[in-house]
């Protein structure tokens, strides 16, 4: 036994007794599992037997591997996974690399991704590289000149213009009639209610504002949200 003196990242110092075992393993055959991950992992198959034995080549990991292995003094045998995954969980169980660690049909794997659900079934060691990821769209084209005015919403958004358009022009015509009906004045036909909301779709100008303010607060909400969305459609086109 051997005692040892660990610094941990937050600068503790903790002591721990070590077997020796460790130091030398032996020339224990350790069982390695691997997946190919260019620069990291490469290696060639040596047959093409599912979970086949494997032949490393010079890689990252197979030079840190090769260096450790000669330091413990153990050796080692790489394989493929049977399925040549990484390891996902399906059905309670796991596949690929991660699930032969979890089932003790190798000692250790190469470049495995860390992750949470994996840590509940094997150990990792530190995190010593990164593999960035970047997504790459195709470039945006200019649309053609004949949906130029409608391509800036969507089918759906359309729909709900022209639906709160009808709405409100039968508001409208709920409005003045009511007040009409009041007042003794004169109000507004179906026909002409519809026209005045498509009116203010089409941003044209209003001749003559109702009388009443309720009226007058509708047809304001509705030019204001008018022009929010004649302001988007303008800012789109080409």
């Amino acid at each position: 036994m051997k005692i040892c003196w660990f610094i941990s990242t937050d600068k503790r110092v903790s002591l721990a007794v070590v077997s020796e075992e460790f130091e030398d393993m032996m020339g224990h055959q350790v069982r390695v599992v691997a997946k190919t991950l260019f620069p990291f992992m490469e290696f060639e198959r040596d047959s093409d037997a599912p979970g086949t034995t494997v032949t490393p080549s010079d890689s990252l990991d197979v030079r840190m591997l090769d260096t450790v292995a000669k330091i413990l003094n153990f050796t080692y045998e790489m394989r493929m996974a049977v399925d040549d995954q990484w390891g996902t969980q399906v059905d309670g169980n796991w596949t690929g690399m991660v699930g032969t660690l979890a089932e003790e049909r190798a000692d250790v794997s190469m470049m495995l991704f860390w992750s949470l659900a994996r840590k509940q079934v094997i150990d990792f060691t530190r995190i010593y590289t990164s593999e960035p990821f970047i997504m790459i769209t195709h470039k945006p084209r200019p649309q053609p000149q004949h949906l130029a005015l409608v391509r800036p919403f969507t089918v759906e958004l359309w729909v709900a213009v022209l639906v709160t358009t009808l709405i409100a022009g039968v508001v409208l015509w709920a409005v003045q009639r009511a007040w009409a009906g009041f007042s003794g004045g004169r109000g507004l036909s179906v026909a002409n209610a519809l026209m005045k909301a498509w009116g203010v779709i089409m941003a044209v100008p209003l001749t003559n504002m109702p009388t009443n303010l309720t009226g007058q607060e509708l047809e304001r909400i509705c030019h204001q949200d008018i022009k929010t969305i004649n302001t988007s459609i303008s800012s789109s086109l080409p």
